[in-house]
């Protein structure tokens, strides 16, 4: 009985490291991304899992000084383990939210607080310039995280009382009293949907205000439609927020899955004129078909945008993973291009090849073949240009299996 008790034990506690690490490579790509952005002293520092990760927050803000050092499914251990460029970089300020997905695998509250306390003593001690300020944790009641979100949020209040430092409660502003998100807010409980990240937004500006002589205001327009291209998880609550974001004549905007979204653009281009509108997590993201359905809401959700100065479009990675048709990859990605033409047709159209794939037969038989096609395709539309990027990142330490990595990135921006 003991024998088997024990083995039970132990295919549960290895079942549930698993589970934790089975995101790792997206997560060591998303941090070696952040390796080759360096920070500077007029940052203002977003830090958290991928409730951070999904939003656009400069955009939101208007304000290019604020930079996303969110990683989906991040725990408080990782980001204590990789704290040392942000603290370096000096900032002048830095909004930590932390905490949720240790409680989604079961993390100890005080294991939580311990964390928080070491990265609030490494700033002090090592960047006393910084401002900090301390997000409470959402209210979810997704998975194990039920009922037990409000008691560590106290003990969070607790050591940034204790730490003399700011703590912001966005628990009771964006929940319903019992626990959960408000009504409408998230498809899943646990990722807002643009309603509370306008919410959000509004509540932080106060302290992005505090010591400085600008002022921050919300770009989300008053009236939110709810835009979702019938996807209820937290694909469609980012496309909530993309389509809602300002465009202008000025800008570059860039389309597509994961390898888009993972980019901070705006820091690798250094421009203010540079959108992200990437979608997914977790290689490869979204597929051609979903792109889309986001496009005509990425242009013209928000009633005031304009048409931009360029696109950049990458897309076909997960036709790659799934054995698509040659033939059938071309009329996709030509649907594409027309949709793109016709939702925004004064913009000249970077087209990037797919990068390539770690699985060398799929690389042979899909990656190189698909790039072939995509270049006949931009041959003939005068208003689009090919982008070799797969030579490049055929290169050593370009690529970190499937994912680009941070000098994968700043060689994607250099081309660009």
């Amino acid at each position: 009985m003991r024998h088997s008790l024990l083995l039970s034990f132990l295919f549960v506690w290895f079942c549930s490291l698993t589970f934790v690490r089975a995101d790792e490579p997206f997560r060591n790509h998303r941090y070696n991304v952040f390796s080759v952005l360096p920070v500077r002293s007029d940052h203002i520092v977003m830090m958290g899992n991928s409730i951070t990760n999904m939003h656009e927050w400069w955009e939101a803000l208007g304000d290019h000084r604020i930079i996303n050092r969110g990683v989906s499914g991040a725990v408080s251990d990782e980001m204590v383990a990789n704290l040392s460029p942000i603290v370096a970089g000096h900032p002048s300020k830095v909004f930590i939210m932390i905490g949720t997905n240790d409680i989604g695998y079961s993390q100890s509250r005080e294991h939580i607080a311990d964390n928080l306390n070491t990265i609030i003593s490494r700033f002090q001690k090592e960047s006393p310039s910084t401002r900090i300020y301390v997000q409470s944790i959402l209210p979810s009641e997704n998975g194990s995280r039920g009922g037990k979100i409000a008691g560590t949020n106290e003990l969070l209040r607790s050591v940034c009382r204790k730490a003399n430092v700011t703590f912001i409660d966005l628990y009771d502003i964006m929940g319903d009293g019992e626990g959960h998100m408000k009504q409408g807010w998230s498809f899943d409980d646990l990722h807002p949907k643009a309603v509370g990240y306008r919410t959000w937004c509004n509540a932080l500006i106060p302290y992005l205000d505090e010591g400085t002589a600008g002022k921050h205001t919300c770009t989300y327009p008053e009236n939110l439609p709810d835009i979702h291209g019938n996807r209820f998880d937290s694909f469609g609550a980012r496309l909530g927020t993309l389509s809602l974001l300002p465009i202008t004549e000025d800008d570059t905007v860039l389309i597509g899955d994961e390898m888009i979204h993972s980019g901070e653009w705006h820091e690798l281009l250094n421009s203010p004129t540079v959108k992200n509108r990437g979608t997914g997590w977790g290689y490869p993201g979204g597929d051609i078909s979903w792109f889309m359905k986001e496009i005509p809401h990425i242009f013209h959700g928000n009633t005031q945008n304009r048409c931009p100065k360029t696109v950049v479009v990458y897309a076909g990675a997960q036709e790659v993973e799934a054995g698509t048709d040659g033939k059938a990859f071309e009329a996709q990605y030509r649907n594409l291009m027309e949709l793109i033409h016709k939702e925004a047709p004064n913009a000249q159209v970077k087209v990037l090849s797919i990068a390539p794939n770690a699985d060398k037969e799929k690389d042979a038989g899909f990656t190189q073949p698909f790039n072939k096609i995509l270049k006949n395709i931009v041959k003939k539309d005068k208003q689009a240009t090919f982008v070799d990027i797969y030579s490049p990142l055929s290169h050593p330490g370009m690529m970190m299996g499937n994912y680009v990595s941070g000098k994968g990135y700043l060689e994607i921006a250099k081309l660009l």
